[in-house]
């Protein structure tokens, strides 16, 4: 059984958007348009055989390959088959019959365990308990391998499936004249996603500013929904939302971000304990603003009491997303500084026998993770204040740690990360009252978006005839 997808259900799946986004000089639109060319032509083997009769579409999104395939099929003029990873290894299957490939076809087989005895995420083997007949999944290999092999050279298919990395695939198949074309499908840069985004959502539904400010939303939409499904959970959430009239605003799409799309109830708690947790949490917002010299504000900050969490402070991830990539020493540390403000916070305004016990636990790991990294992997130098010192961490470890390197590199951590301590401690100290405004404003509001943050410092500033100290 083959199920074929008429030109109405290709266009229902809203891919077509992102192709338009897509530059021509795109690999994968490259492909279709040879695709097109050679659709257009008397079948040669030659060509078909350069144009390749199996393709790997590599992406960290399977969901997005499996979408934007029958838009590849239908860009190129080509009939499309989509079978799904469920009725891959089904007997009613039929894809080795030559009868069937008459006109130019695109069989896309969706990634699954029938590919490889490797998980198709990782270079993990398949568990055990794997739902999923490993036998009848060799079996259908090898005889994709022999069709691909002996019969497919002389007809117009082309067969796709879709991987994050194409070691997944198991090696008899990634031989020359099976699936021997590997192709990278490119992810939207920021704006580009802003401008899909806003397409699809229709510009009715959004507030003007929201659309205004597309490199502010095409950060956040590129660093935290690249992954489609998830995309269009949150734009359903978003329609419900907008029921009644209402316009989406930034807001909106970044608190679906930071909790998610279910629906929930929030709570304000009692003023003590939100003002104990506003202490946590400018103690990371202000150190944004700092590490930064005042020019970048956290996205959002709040003492709400949603999803077990009492507060919460987002990136500015429109800076974040633009710095993203190879990070510096610097950069590394001052996210680190940021992380260990909570904790800071609390010890300078409540002391430490006060501080939260839990509250800091996640933001110390990040924290231990980070420093063992750029020590141990990436030759940190303790000490960067001469070109001598620079050279004091070179050899790194290679592999696992002896116990010697596993003994030098966690004390030279941590006296590196006490250090950071008592730095953050210092500059939180030398802004008390920059930070005690903070404070104040966030416990009487429950959240402080990045202008609400720079109101209250600049106000602060020249009500008390201070600047910020960095």
């Amino acid at each position: 059984m083959l199920k074929n997808l008429n030109t109405d259900v290709v266009n229902s799946i809203g891919s077509s958007i992102k192709w338009k986004a897509l530059p021509d000089s795109a690999a994968v639109k490259r492909w279709a348009f040879e695709m097109r060319e050679i659709a257009q032509q008397p079948f040669n083997v030659e060509r078909w055989q350069l144009l390749g009769h199996a393709v790997i579409l590599e992406s960290d999104d399977r969901q997005e390959i499996s979408e934007i395939a029958p838009t590849i099929a239908n860009v190129s003029g080509f009939e499309v088959v989509t079978i799904s990873r469920f009725e891959m290894l089904e007997d009613e299957v039929n894809i080795f019959d030559v009868e069937i490939y008459k006109k130019p076809t695109l069989i896309f087989l969706e990634s699954g365990p029938w590919i490889s005895h490797k998980d198709v995420d990782s270079d993990d083997a398949l568990p055990e308990h794997a739902n999923f007949d490993a036998d009848k999944a060799l079996s259908f290999r090898l005889k994709l391998r022999k069709f691909l092999l002996e019969e497919v050279p002389q007809l117009p298919v082309i067969f796709a499936t879709g991987v994050r990395t194409p070691r997944s695939v198991d090696p008899i198949l990634r031989i020359c004249g099976c699936f021997d074309r590997k192709i990278a499908i490119p992810e939207l840069k920021a704006p580009a996603f802003a401008k899909v985004f806003i397409e699809e959502m229709g510009e009715e539904m959004l507030s003007q500013d929201l659309i205004n400010d597309q490199p502010r939303l095409g950060a956040l939409l590129a660093s935290q929904y690249y992954n489609s499904g998830k995309l269009k959970l949150m734009q359903l959430a978003l329609r419900r939302l907008a029921r009644g009239g209402k316009k989406i605003e930034f807001q909106d799409i970044l608190l679906f971000a930071l909790y998610g799309t279910t629906e929930m109830d929030e709570e304000v708690l009692p003023t003590p304990q939100r003002t104990r947790d506003a202490v946590h949490e400018v103690g990371h917002a202000l150190m944004w603003i700092l590490n930064s010299k005042g020019t970048t504000y956290p996205d959002y900050c709040s003492v709400i009491s949603r999803d077990r969490n009492l507060g919460i402070t987002a990136p500015n991830y429109q800076s974040r997303h633009e710095s993203a990539g190879d990070r510096s020493f610097q950069e590394h540390i001052n996210h680190m500084k940021m992380q260990l403000g909570g904790r800071v916070a609390e010890h300078m305004v409540y002391g430490i026998p006060n501080v939260s016990a839990q509250g800091s636990g996640s933001d110390l790991e990040g924290v231990s993770k980070t420093t063992w990294q750029l020590f141990a992997k990436h030759g940190l130098p303790s000490d960067m204040s001469s070109d001598e010192n620079a050279a004091s961490n070179i050899l790194v470890v290679a592999g696992d740690p002896s116990p010697s390197e596993s003994e030098r590199y966690e004390r030279v951590a941590r006296e590196f990360v006490a250090n950071l301590y008592q730095q953050v401690l210092g500059i939180l100290n030398k802004n008390r009252v920059i930070f005690d405004a903070l404070v104040d404003a966030l416990v009487e509001q429950t959240f402080l978006d990045q202008h609400g943050m720079r109101g209250v410092v600049e106000a602060t500033c020249m009500h008390k005839g201070i600047e910020i100290e960095y």
